[in-house]
């Protein structure tokens, strides 16, 4: 048996005022670190609830969970897995006003985790700078946080999230607004990360990036609308045609999506 990643078993959680049952129901789930998980799922599907369930933002009404053999929602949890969690929430949940340049909030995670006195050493600045590097987003260092596209920011905050190489990474849609023309490399880069041995938890519209060897047949994917209709290796589930419509349902992009997954 390897070392115990990420468990979800009899999960159920609803918002206030949601008469028409759980928004988000997971039977059992559960994977050995160091663990790659690509969450698929229409808009609307609870991958963004699930996330924030799992990290300890959201508290279920039923069911567990434990992340690194952490409960989240245990007296004391969120603050255990602080230092070891990097985390990419979407982007428009994000500031962009934020007057710091991109290698200030690459580093925010590092300095928000340090002791009291916090200072951006240069330690803390190299580390910072050593992400965008990673992510081909070295150029974003000295810009403005304020003055990026919305694929730079999605670039920083994916640099902040992994400076220091946490334990485990939980990224929301980080790569939505990223050029296309970055996001096979992006991938490549997580995937190496991933064989340093960081766990991590992605959601995404776009999966093509992830269909390349050895990402195809060695993550995990897991089809989502309100429950996980079905978890196995990523490119198995590109021949489950009945899991896919049930995932999508009315989407209107299936086709194309399913012919974009096969390659044409």
């Amino acid at each position: 048996m390897g070392e115990e990643g990420l468990v979800v078993e009899g999960l159920e959680f609803s918002y206030a005022g949601n008469g028409s049952g759980p928004t988000i129901s997971v039977e059992s789930l559960r994977l050995e670190r160091p663990f790659f998980l690509v969450i698929l799922g229409p808009n609307g599907a609870g991958k963004t609830t699930l996330l924030k369930l799992l990290i300890g933002l959201l508290r279920p009404q039923r069911g567990l969970v434990r992340l690194l053999g952490v409960d989240p929602h245990a007296p004391g949890g969120r603050r255990r897995l602080a230092g070891r969690l990097g985390y990419v929430p979407q982007l428009q949940r994000v500031n962009t006003n934020i007057p710091l340049r991109g290698w200030e909030v690459a580093a925010m995670r590092l300095y928000l985790t340090q002791r009291p006195p916090r200072e951006l050493t240069r330690a803390v600045r190299e580390e910072a700078l050593r992400a965008l590097e990673a992510l081909g987003a070295g150029h974003l260092a000295c810009k403005p946080f304020s003055g990026m596209s919305g694929g730079e920011r999605q670039l920083t905050l994916l640099a902040r999230a992994i400076a220091g190489r946490p334990d485990v990474l939980v990224a929301d849609e980080p790569i939505g607004m990223v050029d296309p023309s970055r996001r096979l490399h992006v991938v490549r880069a997580l995937w190496g990360l991933h064989e340093e041995g960081m766990s991590i938890v992605i959601t995404t519209h776009d999966i093509t990036p992830f269909l390349q060897e050895p990402v195809a047949s060695r993550a995990v994917g897991a089809l989502m609308n309100r429950r996980i209709i079905r978890v196995a290796p990523l490119g198995e589930l590109l021949s489950d045609a009945k899991a896919l419509s049930e995932t999508f349902r009315e989407y209107t992009g299936l086709a194309s999506l399913m012919a974009s997954m096969r390659g044409g």
